[in-house]
């Protein structure tokens, strides 16, 4: 296997690959910047609500025996 990679990287497909994945991360990044900043903000304005803030709370907070607050464990369905 190890051989069969240095003769595909050899071939300069890597080259290739390398450029392909930063033109999919730099589109998955305008993607995200537009739905968060545009696309989310419009439908939150139409159903009145921020989906930044919605969320499914699996355990709420709590306060353990030292006085030390235990954070909530929760599901953030807004975000996705």
């Amino acid at each position: 296997m190890l051989k069969e990679f240095k003769k595909f990287a050899i071939r300069g497909n890597f080259f290739n690959i390398a450029i392909g994945f930063v033109i999919v991360v730099t589109f998955k990044e305008l993607v995200n910047a537009s739905t968060r900043g545009v696309i989310s903000p419009l439908i939150g304005l139409l159903f009145k609500t921020s989906f930044n803030e919605l969320k499914w709370v699996l355990k709420e907070d709590s306060i353990n025996e030292n006085g030390e607050v235990i954070g909530e464990v929760a599901v953030l369905y807004g975000d996705f």
